[in-house]
């Protein structure tokens, strides 16, 4: 089973921070907690949800963060794109708006091998412009 953790883009700390506690407003907001400091989702904060993947470096795969794809086999394949949330899986939005599933992709390849976590949206959006392969 996967473990279910968050991190937020912090827009007025403009970081990204693990989140420590979710809460939910009496308005219907996510509260999104960072020791004792909290952020609207959507408004001040971006709420992330962990894949339960990690890359070729080890490095947690979460929702938002922009991945190069390399398969070396036959035909080679290499794409660069998003990891979005489409229900009722996680997968890969390319620099066209395509989604590819997440799901199918690592049917045949081990997340570990072929993913690469190069930056996120919010951070580097610069890295899903068409010329930025």
């Amino acid at each position: 089973m996967r473990q279910i953790k968050f991190r937020a883009f912090i827009e007025p700390l403009n970081s990204m921070i693990q989140v420590s506690k979710l809460t939910l407003a009496t308005s219907g907001d996510v509260m999104v907690w960072i020791n004792d400091t909290f952020y609207f989702d959507g408004h001040e904060a971006h709420l992330m949800q962990y894949t339960g993947l990690k890359d070729k470096n080890g490095k947690e795969i979460y929702e938002g963060d922009i991945v190069r794809v390399n398969i070396d086999e036959l035909p080679p394949y290499t794409t660069v794109g998003q990891i979005v949330y489409s229900a009722p899986a996680f997968a890969l939005k390319n620099k066209s708006g395509a989604l590819e599933s997440l799901e199918l992709l690592i049917m045949n390849y081990a997340p570990e091998k072929v993913l690469e976590v190069i930056g996120n949206i919010y951070e580097n959006p610069e890295l899903l412009e068409e010329n930025n392969v």
